[in-house]
C-alpha cells in the first residue's frame, strides 16, 4: 500500500486476530462531530473505501493512476454517496 506516513496504523497493527479488513486504516473512536468531519478522519474513511487492489500498490505513480481511473469510473456526487457504497 502506498502509505509512507507512520502516523496512521492499519487494523492489523491494532488487533492480533486475522480479518479481511486488515488492510484498512484504523479510525480512532471519536465523540465530536468536529473530528468526525475533519480532513484526517474523512481521508481515512475514503481510503478504506478504495478497492484492495489499489490499496496494495507499493509505488506512488501506479497508485495515483489506478485511483484516478477508479474515481472516473465510479462518479460520487457527495461523500455520503461514497461512504454508503
Amino acid at each position: 500500500m502506498f502509505l509512507k506516513c507512520k502516523k496512521y496504523k492499519k487494523k492489523d497493527q491494532i488487533h492480533d486476530h486475522n480479518a479481511r479488513t486488515n488492510i484498512n486504516l484504523y479510525i480512532k473512536p471519536c465523540i465530536t462531530n468536529l473530528y468526525k468531519k475533519s480532513v484526517i478522519n474523512m481521508g481515512i474513511q475514503f481510503h478504506n473505501k478504495v478497492p484492495n487492489n489499489i490499496k496494495k500498490l507499493e509505488e506512488y505513480k501506479p497508485y495515483k493512476t489506478e485511483l484516478k481511473y477508479f474515481l472516473i469510473e465510479h462518479v460520487f456526487y457527495s461523500l455520503e454517496e461514497l461512504f454508503m457504497s
